[in-house]
């Protein structure tokens, strides 16, 4: 107890995207960015030729802030807003932030905004519920390689 109460005051906490480390293993892949956690995981499992990362909550890890987002320098970055609650709007001027941060190439995505029926807009659904609904109810559904123009 008395060692970590004297050095608290020299701790300087870093937050950062969770899945994170799973940059430095995979430097070819592209990136692609949800806000929880479980739709990183689930996500990865339909789509592993991407990086996926979470941002923990739409603020999330500051992830806007250059020293958490720095790590994705260099890199193509996809972003999967939630649907509702003007996140898509949100996610793009997030996106904007970044491109004047950090050299990356940043694209959001509007799958779930083209894609998704009024019931799945009403109720905030995440990447992660659209692609379980999917497998209940199966349609053609892919995700296209992540072709940055913007």
């Amino acid at each position: 107890g008395k060692y970590l109460s004297k050095n608290t005051m020299n701790l300087n906490l870093v937050q950062c995207f969770y899945n994170e480390y799973q940059l430095s293993a995979h430097k070819k892949k592209d990136v692609a960015i949800v806000e929880s956690e479980k739709t990183a995981i689930i996500a990865s499992i339909f789509f592993n030729d991407y990086v996926w990362l979470a941002t923990g909550g739409k603020n999330g890890c500051k992830w806007t802030d250059k020293n958490v987002c720095r790590v994705l320098e260099g890199r193509n970055v996809i972003l999967f807003p939630d649907l509702g609650q003007g996140c898509f709007q949100l996610w793009k001027q997030k996106a904007a932030e970044m491109r004047r941060k950090i050299n990356c190439k940043i694209y959001v995505s509007d799958l779930l905004e083209k894609n998704a029926e009024d019931h799945q807009k009403a109720n905030g659904y995440d990447l992660a519920d659209f692609l379980l609904e999917q497998c209940l109810n199966p349609k053609e559904f892919f995700l296209p390689p992540a072709v940055i123009t913007s």
